[in-house]
């Protein structure tokens, strides 16, 4: 959790709830933001912001089809509802770019069960957090001992499918557009062919082409019909919400962490 990790500098911040509360009602109405990121816009994100820093910190996004989240991790939006989840994250993101927070995320690849339809639910909420200030890193599915995924099997590259392919690459094309701005990047481009000629075709296959074409830069409009997103054209699929609605729950249903969120959030 983000809170565990702040310094001690601002941790009072935390429990001045009506400094939080006023910060939330600036406009006359408290603006629902994402539980899921851990991030309120309130006075404490400022702080931050005032010291003219990037701040990073970890968090598992892990995937954007509402079916799987529902599946595996219903109360991972929680107060949200996990129909929600897409704009939770969006929302979170632009928040945090626009006070100077560059997350670092996770992003679940090969999911037990996951389909063509979930992955492309994935692709297209990555192709709107294209000009978002973070870095994603995809991880395979990986069953850990004494949780109800323990018997499921883990996820392989070799048996990864096109899309799941594109999704792992465009990922760390995202990373290398961020971090990278310099002649290393073009050095790192043009070694990519040598790679899959020589080696990345040989471990797994040609389902890799395409996906690493991007990776090295190569023009969109070439690879147009190749890949499901176009980066070079806008998104459509989700745009970034106004505000995200809390869900109206029993108080008490809500536990201790619940009734200190509703507390702020109204």
């Amino acid at each position: 959790m983000l809170y565990a990790t702040l310094p001690s500098k601002v941790a009072h911040y935390l429990t001045d709830l009506n400094c939080l509360r006023n910060e939330l009602r600036e406009d006359g109405q408290a603006r629902y933001v994402p539980n899921g990121l851990r991030v309120v816009e309130s006075i404490l994100l400022r702080e931050f912001s005032r010291e003219e820093i990037a701040v990073c910190y970890v968090d598992q996004l892990e995937t954007a089809s509402v079916r799987v989240f529902k599946k595996y991790m219903p109360g991972k939006a929680y107060p949200f509802r996990p129909e929600q989840w897409p704009d939770v994250v969006l929302k979170g993101m632009e928040i945090q770019n626009r006070n100077n927070w560059f997350p670092f995320c996770t992003w679940i690849v090969g999911l037990p069960g996951e389909t063509h339809a979930d992955v492309k639910d994935s692709l297209d909420l990555l192709h709107t957090l294209r000009d978002a200030r973070w870095c994603v890193v995809p991880t395979l599915f990986t069953p850990l001992e004494e949780t109800r995924l323990a018997r499921k099997e883990a996820a392989k590259l070799p048996e990864l499918t096109d899309l799941q392919w594109e999704f792992f690459f465009t990922c760390w094309r995202y990373n290398l557009d961020f971090f990278r701005h310099n002649y290393k990047q073009l050095l790192f481009s043009l070694g990519i062919p040598i790679y899959y000629f020589l080696l990345g075709r040989k471990l797994f296959g040609h389902r890799i082409k395409y996906p690493l074409w991007r990776l090295a830069h190569v023009p969109e409009p070439l690879l147009r019909r190749k890949l499901y997103l176009r980066l070079d054209r806008p998104a459509t699929r989700y745009r970034v919400p106004g505000n995200v609605p809390a869900p109206q729950v029993q108080s008490a249903a809500l536990g201790q962490e619940g009734l200190i969120l509703k507390e702020v959030f109204e």
